[in-house]
């Protein structure tokens, strides 16, 4: 079993951080701090909340923050990994959003660097 918090900084209206507590059943923790930095692009899924584990969103996988904040995000960050996005927009909306992760964890004498890319292609239903 696994309990899971997490913890959202605001800055004003804007959301700066995120700390997730997990604690297992054997009594081992961790915290896992997410920063985040946006761009002047407004956010389409504005106050749209999904009912979905917090570990996983519409687009970005940082407890269900996707309907959260004004604006898009340029960039979420942790210790280990650091996410990028770039946004392609047409008549004042999104139309792709393309997200980089780079990720690198070192466990003894081997470090692993894992870098992804992932493209949306964003329809409205009007």
């Amino acid at each position: 079993m696994r309990r899971e918090t997490c913890v959202f900084t605001w800055n004003g209206d804007i959301l700066s951080s995120t700390d997730r507590h997990a604690e297992s059943a054997d009594g081992t923790s961790s915290v896992s701090r997410y920063d985040y930095e946006y761009t002047s692009i407004p956010n389409p899924f504005r106050n749209f909340v999904c009912s979905i584990p917090n570990d996983f969103g519409m687009i970005w996988r940082f407890d269900g923050i996707d309907g959260l904040v004004n604006n898009m995000y340029s960039r979420i960050s942790n210790d280990v990994s650091d996410f990028s996005y770039e946004y392609t927009t047409s008549g004042g909306r999104i139309q792709t959003i393309s997200e980089t992760q780079i990720s690198e964890n070192t466990v003894g004498p081997t470090t692993m660097r894992i870098t992804s890319e992932v493209l949306y292609e964003i329809e409205y239903a009007d």
